[in-house]
């Protein structure tokens, strides 16, 4: 299985940018990759913004200060969310690492 990679026009590696140093990688692993190919994983992205966004609305409303990479998967739940404001929904998020670390980019 080969990984899918971000690159330029002329075939060259393309830089990436994550305010999150573990999502800031120009690829993805191969299992990611298989999963995606069979369609049992879908992949989506959100803005930096809106990763501190739900960063800084866990930390104020329940008092847990997630990592960013995981401000990152919240943040598209609550855009889920958003989609269908009246539709009962139960989103599960898997809040992983430590957020103190990145208060200070909030």
């Amino acid at each position: 299985m080969k990984s899918p990679i971000m690159q330029t026009e002329e075939g060259q590696i393309e830089e990436s940018y994550s305010i999150s140093a573990g999502l800031d990688f120009p690829s993805v692993g191969p299992q990611h990759a298989h999963l995606n190919s069979i369609g049992r994983a879908d992949y989506v992205s959100v803005t930096d913004d809106e990763a501190i966004e739900a960063f800084k609305t866990l930390s104020r409303r329940e008092g847990i200060i997630p990592a960013l990479e995981s401000s990152h998967a919240l943040a598209y739940a609550l855009k889920l969310i958003a989609q269908n404001p009246d539709k009962e929904q139960l989103l599960i998020v898997n809040l992983s690492g430590r957020g103190d670390k990145d208060i200070f980019y909030c």
